[in-house]
């Protein structure tokens, strides 16, 4: 079964053991990007904010396929109370940053929705 590469992610906050899968493709004809000789990071900030909420190592899974993934662990989606919206979900624009010796590139496309955990009820 191949992996999920989606534009857009529903987790929970504080979810973990999940992967979070890329596929990183040319900005200019959509194809997949070769990642052969790069390190991959995965920058996470939440939407309205200039500073990253999170900066992970990803893993390549496909050097040629640029596919990657990263898994979570705990509180990589620990999100502070303020940046909920209304609707209990917080949006964070995911991008990886290929590097090589000399070259960086950097690619967009993914939207994690984290939502509110609701509070335990007892019964």
């Amino acid at each position: 079964m191949s992996a999920p590469y989606l534009n857009r992610i529903e987790l929970y906050e504080g979810d973990f053991g999940k992967a979070v899968h890329f596929k990183c493709t040319d900005k200019y004809d959509k194809t997949a990007f070769d990642l052969t000789g790069y390190t991959v990071k995965l920058r996470f900030a939440i939407k309205g904010k200039s500073t990253s909420h999170l900066i992970v190592d990803a893993t390549i899974d496909d050097f040629p396929g640029g596919l990657i993934h990263y898994d979570l662990v705990s509180g990589d989606l620990d999100i502070d109370d303020t940046d909920f919206n209304d609707d209990g979900e917080c949006e964070l624009d995911v991008q990886a940053i290929a590097v090589k010796v000399g070259y960086e590139e950097t690619f967009g496309g993914l939207t994690l929705i984290v939502k509110e955990k609701l509070p335990a009820t007892e019964g």
